[in-house]
């Protein structure tokens, strides 16, 4: 999941061709970054939220422990 958070962050950025530059697909960019706002990262971010509820919920610390691992 945070991988595809990633990848739509990116595809934002670039949102018609990697090859092309920023500047020339800049006007797409911003309508591709206005609807991952509305649509997409509410999405990740209720994800997110319920994994931690979970993990909080559980006995275990697998998704959120008391201090930063790696992964």
């Amino acid at each position: 999941m945070v991988a595809d958070v990633v990848a739509d962050v990116y595809g934002t950025h670039q949102p018609i061709a990697s090859g092309l530059y920023y500047e020339e697909q800049k006007k797409e960019a911003k309508r591709r970054a206005e609807d991952f706002r509305k649509a997409r990262l509410p999405e990740f971010l209720a994800w997110f939220e319920a994994v931690l509820a979970l993990d909080k919920a559980s006995a275990s610390a697998s998704a959120c422990a008391a201090r930063l691992t790696e992964v």
